[in-house]
């Protein structure tokens, strides 16, 4: 009997930290109530790791280069930037420890972690978006200010129970749910859809997809657009990726040809016209005075090699930088080659073409949107890509995660 509860506690304890690691990855993505008071991340990751104790008693051998792996990484991108008590308490225990704990789940919590965070996602943008409906149909809903420290979003967000939206009164409004930027609701989005193999008969896939269209984010199109071409191509689907291909671009010229003045082609087709300067119209991830830095000064600093910090200063000048070179910038050229060194790493534990794809389309994604050290994207991968073998796919939208045999995976 005793052996029988402790088993059930252990379980029971097991599942609780799987849904404080669920949060805690919710929480990267800036939620309104995070922003002011980061406290609440640093309280669910103390819990998460008080949860985790009795199970890291021994180390699986074969994630030991992993965790190395891990060690050395957080170390360079962390450690040459320490310059308070604050982010050295974070480098040990929301980035070495944390990390660490996720990387030495066993194969049934990873599928349980995956699941928990897609339904506690799908959940949020589901009541985020009956909210949404509501106040675009012009029906009053209660709202407040919502304050923010950060200078670039100086026209502040109001809240409207489960909703940011900006507090200036526009046409048209570009989803974000409760976080931060739109782009954030449209990259995970789209990252976890393929992490789903574009299961939209469930309602989580539905719900995900619609959100990643409404948000309106030129980011998250491209994603959704390169993550199914490479998932049909990794099947073996040459036809119906070339297909599908068609389908699209056709579907986009004839919206820009018959309704050039619409918000989709002024927001988003009108910005892939190239332009002879910076490429597409829409290619503002950086600003002038960032580009120049970067062009003229960054490489011929001493911190090419380690970087500048998390501080971008006068560099950013008013903020809203968001690229790699951003991330080469704060963390440095040899941060970069250890990030890529990690997920690459963490790629080669399984052999499935669908993770390599995965690999590919985080690599697209931080190409514009260098977050790939954020809880939400790290944990997902690192739990996928330990999840699925060689011959080996998850139906992450059953009611049980059930493991099932696939050729062509």
């Amino acid at each position: 009997v005793k052996i029988s509860c402790m088993r059930i506690s252990k379980t029971r304890i097991s599942r609780i930290s799987l849904y404080l690691v669920s949060f805690i990855m919710l929480c990267s993505m800036k939620p309104w109530f995070v922003w002011n008071s980061p406290i609440i991340l640093y309280i669910l990751v103390v819990l998460f790791i008080l949860t985790r104790l009795i199970f890291v008693r021994s180390i699986n051998k074969k994630y030991c280069f992993l965790l190395i792996l891990c060690f050395i990484v957080y170390t360079v991108v962390d450690i040459p930037h320490i310059n308070d008590v604050k982010r050295f308490v974070e480098y040990i225990f929301r980035h070495l420890i944390c990390v660490s704990l996720v990387i030495l789940f066993l194969s049934e919590e990873r599928a349980s972690l995956i699941k928990i965070f897609i339904n506690l996602y799908a959940g949020v943008l589901l009541l985020s978006l009956i909210i949404y409906f509501i106040v675009i149909l012009g029906v009053p809903v209660y709202s407040y200010e919502v304050p923010i420290s950060d200078p670039y979003y100086s026209w502040g967000f109001r809240n409207c129970l489960f909703l940011i939206l900006p507090m200036p009164s526009l046409p048209y409004y570009r989803f974000q749910s409760i976080f931060l930027e739109p782009g954030h609701v449209g990259m995970i989005s789209s990252l976890i859809l393929y992490t789903i193999r574009y299961n939209i008969k469930s309602w989580q896939g539905i719900i995900i997809l619609l959100s990643s269209l409404l948000s309106m984010s030129l980011a998250s199109y491209m994603l959704l657009f390169l993550g199914m071409i490479i998932y049909k191509l990794s099947l073996g689907n040459f036809f119906k990726t070339i297909t599908l291909f068609l389908m699209i671009i056709m579907t986009c010229t004839l919206i820009y040809s018959f309704l050039p003045n619409s918000y989709f082609s002024q927001a988003i087709l009108l910005r892939l016209e190239y332009d002879k300067d910076k490429g597409f119209i829409g290619n503002n991830r950086t600003t002038e005075g960032f580009e120049y830095y970067y062009d003229n000064k960054f490489y011929k600093t001493e911190s090419v090699l380690w970087g500048i910090g998390s501080d971008l200063g006068d560099i950013s000048d008013k903020g809203g930088n968001s690229s790699y070179k951003v991330f080469i910038v704060q963390h440095g050229i040899l941060g970069l080659v250890l990030l890529a060194l990690f997920f690459v790493t963490i790629a080669l534990y399984s052999k499935s073409p669908f993770i390599k794809g995965l690999l590919l389309l985080y690599a697209a994604s931080f190409w514009q949107r260098p977050y790939a050290l954020w809880e939400v994207e790290l944990f997902l991968f690192i739990s996928i890509a330990l999840l699925v073998k060689q011959n080996e796919t998850y139906n992450l939208c059953a009611k049980y995660p059930i493991a099932t045999f696939c050729v062509n995976s």
